[in-house]
């Protein structure tokens, strides 16, 4: 790092960038790191040759804090004589770009001797010298300034002012740790050709990667602004904040942990300089007083820290300190004040109030503060995704107006931080063809990502549909609580959010990576019992050793498992059975898919991408799939709040649903063929609400079960073997409502409610089957061959006509009575 008079004069590109930290925390060595690792090799590989920053505007209060709010930094790049980038650490909005003016007017040599100001071209301006002529350019008058000194002034900015004004564009540092991230702000000063120019100066000329450049608003208004920019543009996934895995956003919260001078715990948010105190943090305070930890001084000045910051703002607007998730209306700062003054006041040498008292008051607090606290936020408990994604996006800087970014494309609650938006493809004109069009992919996009983008404007272009935009996000984490059926099973899960001309609002999809796929199948063994063509299948080798023994080899030099009924002889399988067997399974979910639909007209119809081509360290190229499926808002039954089963109404329309959905589950046999399990209410059933669930009257108004997980399982046992499970889930929940205090009177109707809704609609399928006999034979078509005994997954041609019959043989009422006898009522 040098002086500022070193740099070369010529400036083409003025780029300012803001720290993520305000300059009451940033002392003047930190800032100057801040600039290292924005020019380290890592940040900009090979492509910056010199940095260098102006020590001059970098001058501190005595006290050691920094004193300027708009230090630069000057970044050369190799090969570019002409061009050097200005990045000002906190620019201070346009009156910052103004100030860049006049240094540079100074840099390129304009002169501006003005004495009463001791500027000159050969010292560069202090900042103070800068605000003088930042308040003049803005028509200040200061003291005995003449018409003729201020020549040189005007003369310069009428030069310079309005390229500085057009370059600017703040930029926020956001991240910690070696993952921090560029954000592009875009406030009321800048517009959105300014942030693309920003984007192209960061990503073509700084070869900073394009992926990690993203873009946040200063305001909700703009942020709306910004998100249909960036979504019409297929480039979701450069609005911030951005998503984390559970590890990475409990490793961000933890990291955002300070403590104040006197010990209390506070979560700090980087990006906008807000500390926020949760329950768990006054807890701390109290019983560290009422358990003897601390003493009545200590706590006094920790009280007083409380006091000195809540109820003020930074120099954004920004509260410096919020009681996180308090209502304000039940608890604030006059509570604080209250518990301070009994601890600290003092009549003469002694203190005024006992020591009885003090914690009388302290307990009172304490008790105000938890009733004041919204459920579910009393403890800090990162393991818990609702508190985590809350405090995650607020520690981000979220505006708390906002809707988060997977709610305005109509995705439930559930979603809200799980869903990490790609690089993709922009939506182009095609120059050859009238009204066509093409897809533009960035040099970032995944194999995956471009494949199932592709696939989707194939679709668009068969139909006869403009494609106008797509959007691809990865399901960061499994959201449903069902463990996985098999080790190996993969949950690859993409949200693709498009929309095509002519249609009001966008359209969202759900593509779940087959589970059985090529790759599992070359990493499979075939296991041969007693070499007479009796074939099971295993997972790959490793596995196998561990799960079931050390595999033995016989004097030939061939694998095999001892078992008491022989020996299982083992062989890896060739590609073209690897692939046979990926084909057969993506039908067999196909066709119960399909016969679900006819079934259950309300039922999802499923659809499957195009190959998509993957790598795997052992197996090598290898083909996948995606199962393609209509997203449906609503809420996984086990995900709805307790709470709500206090209203008798809002119950009684849950069960019914319910009620069908356990009818459809005994119907298609839901039963796990590999564990034995019976699948039901445990979050594949998502609930649809007539109001969001957060209002008082929102409604249960329909259901849907997207998923064919174990459909056509068990169609040989009777029907009576799935009424235990469902039983079991009724009566638990009649506890849960019991819990939230409904009469037994009101338990027994909900009891009622759900064995008549499961009666009617066994009637009401079975009476659609008489009608449409041909549902029985839908799959006659099928090979006999397929599915007998070569290959694990059995054909639908058997199955169906299985699950038909047993439900026309059946007796509903009886199937009814044993329902009610299995179901327990609360004491």
């Amino acid at each position: 790092m040098g002086n500022v008079g070193n740099i070369n004069p010529s400036i083409a590109n003025l780029t300012m960038v803001q720290n993520h930290m305000g300059p009451d925390q940033i002392p003047r060595p930190q800032r100057q790191d801040l600039a290292s690792q924005l020019a380290a090799p890592d940040s900009f590989p090979g492509r910056i040759s010199t940095i260098q920053i102006g020590e001059d505007l970098l001058a501190t209060h005595p006290d050691g804090t920094l004193k300027n709010t708009s230090a630069c930094l000057f970044l050369r790049q190799k090969g570019l004589i002409d061009h050097n980038f200005i990045v000002a650490s906190r620019p201070n909005h346009a009156a910052g770009a103004i100030k860049m003016a006049f240094l540079m007017a100074y840099l390129h040599g304009e002169g501006m001797d003005i004495p009463q100001l001791g500027i000159s071209k050969d010292k560069p301006p202090s900042e103070e010298q800068l605000g003088i002529l930042q308040r003049i350019f803005m028509g200040e008058k200061i003291n005995d300034v003449t018409r003729d000194t201020l020549e040189p002034v005007n003369t310069a900015a009428n030069k310079y002012g309005e390229l500085a004004l057009k370059s600017y564009i703040p930029i926020v540092m956001r991240g910690f740790k070696d993952k921090k991230e560029i954000c592009i702000r875009q406030d009321g000063e800048t517009n959105i050709g300014q942030v693309e120019e920003a984007i192209r100066i960061l990503s073509q000329d700084m070869g900073y990667p394009s992926s990690q450049i993203k873009v946040i608003a200063s305001q909700p208004k703009i942020s709306e602004n910004l998100r249909e920019y960036f979504e019409k543009k297929g480039e979701l996934f450069r609005l911030y904040p951005p998503t984390g895995t559970k590890e990475a956003q409990t490793e961000f919260i933890n990291h955002s942990a300070i403590k104040t001078t006197h010990g209390i715990k506070l979560y700090y948010a980087a990006g906008t300089g807000e500390r926020l105190l949760t329950e768990e943090s006054m807890r701390d305070i109290v019983d560290g007083y009422l358990t003897g930890s601390v003493d009545r001084q200590q706590l006094g000045r920790q009280l007083n820290d409380l006091l000195g910051k809540y109820g003020t703002r930074n120099r954004m607007g920004v509260s410096n300190l919020s009681l996180y998730m308090v209502d304000p209306s039940h608890f604030g700062i006059e509570d604080i004040r209250e518990a301070h003054s009994t601890a600290t006041e003092r009549e003469g040498a002694d203190y005024k109030h006992t020591d009885a008292k003090l914690k009388q008051v302290l307990s009172t607090m304490m008790q105000k503060y938890h009733d004041a606290t919204a459920e579910g936020y009393h403890t800090d408990d990162v393991s818990d995704s609702e508190w985590r994604h809350k405090m995650y996006t607020r520690l981000m800087g979220l505006h708390e107006v906002q809707r988060p970014e997977e709610m305005k494309i109509g995705l439930s609650k559930e979603y809200v931080g799980e869903v990490r938006w790609l690089p993709g493809a922009t939506v182009v004109p095609n120059p050859h063809f009238k009204g066509g069009w093409d897809l533009h992919y960035l040099p970032e996009t995944g194999t995956h990502e471009k494949t199932i983008i592709q696939d989707f404007g194939d679709y668009c272009k068969r139909k006869g549909l403009k494609l106008e935009h797509i959007n691809v996000g990865r399901v960061v984490e499994s959201l449903s609580k069902r463990e996985k059926q098999h080790p190996d099973e993969l949950r690859e899960v993409y949200v693709v959010e498009w929309k095509v001309q002519g249609d009001k609002s966008n359209r969202v999809d759900l593509l779940r990576r087959q589970k059985w796929d090529e790759q599992y199948y070359l990493l499979a063994l075939e296991f041969d019992l007693g070499e007479k063509g009796i074939r099971l299948w295993g997972p790959h080798k490793q596995k196998v050793e561990r799960d079931e023994g050390r595999l033995k080899y016989d004097d030939n030099g061939r694998p095999y498992l001892e078992r008491e009924w022989g020996r299982l002889y083992a062989r890896p399988l060739t590609r073209d059975e690897a692939r046979n067997l990926t084909l057969e399974y993506q039908e067999f979910v196909l066709h119960r898919n399909k016969f679900e639909v006819a079934l259950f007209p309300t039922h999802p119809e499923v659809q499957v991408t195009v190959p998509v081509k993957d790598r795997g360290p052992i197996v090598g190229d290898y083909e996948t799939y995606f199962f393609i499926r209509s997203y449906v808002n609503g809420v996984a039954v086990d995900k709805i709040p307790e709470t709500k089963l206090g209203n008798p109404e809002f119950t009684k329309k849950l069960v019914r649903l319910m009620g069908v959905e356990a009818a459809h589950n005994a119907i298609v046999g839901r039963i796990n063929p590999l564990t034995g399990e019976h699948i039901y209410g445990d979050g594949d059933e998502i609930i649809q609400f007539n109001k969001p669930l957060t209002d008082d009257d929102s409604m249960p108004a329909g259901y849907i079960r997207p998923e064919e997980t174990s459909v056509l399982g068990d169609v040989d046992s009777p029907m009576s073997r799935y009424t235990p499970g469902f039983a079991r889930w009724i009566t638990r929940l009649l506890q849960k409502a019991k819990a939230q205090g409904l009469s037994a009177k009101d338990l027994q109707e909900i009891a009622k409610e759900y064995s008549t809704a499961f009666h009617d609609e066994m009637v009401s399928v079975r009476k659609r089957v008489s009608e449409k006999p041909g549902i029985r034979n839908m799959f006659q078509y099928l090979s006999p061959t397929v599915g007998e005994e070569r290959y694990q997954w059995p054909s639908c041609r058997y199955l169906v006509p299985k699950a038909i019959d047993r439900l026309m043989s059946t007796d509903i009422n009886e199937l009814t009575r044993n329902l009610q006898s299995h179901i327990q009522m609360p004491d």
